[in-house]
């Protein structure tokens, strides 16, 4: 069904601009791309959306630290990466702790550094 608005004016009734409000409200709320672990010999992080950093717990284990704490332990988080094999797994949990980080584990037949990417969708705090 088509529809049509018909305003003589719009205001914005919250703080910050439509945009933000989406980032608020609708969209991913933590990410980074092609982040190596330093265990690897390179430590490169690519680009980062509300991560303060990544701690490289052991090989092929880590925690990425949020920015910004999302406000409950049941959020959805995925990552994947640029590994040399199709087995190649990358799972995450959320911490169940704290809501600021979240462990990402690459897997195949062993734990190994290789880079990855990872997001996270839920509510900011």
């Amino acid at each position: 069904m088509a529809g049509k608005i018909i305003a003589d004016q719009i205001e914005h009734s919250t703080a910050g601009s439509l945009d933000t409000n989406y980032v608020v409200n609708g969209s991913a709320k933590v990410w980074t791309a092609d982040q190596t672990l330093a265990s690897s010999g390179t430590s490169y992080t690519g680009d980062t959306f509300n991560v303060s950093s990544v701690t490289d717990e052991t090989t092929g284990q880590c925690l990425v630290n949020f920015v910004n704490s999302l406000s409950s332990n049941g959020y959805p988080s995925q990552g994947t990466q640029n590994g040399s094999s199709v087995n190649d797994i990358v799972s995450t949990k959320e911490n169940n702790m704290t809501t600021s980080r979240d462990n990402v584990y690459i897997y195949d037949g062993a734990y190994k550094d290789q880079p990855f990417s990872y997001l996270a969708h839920g509510d900011l705090a």
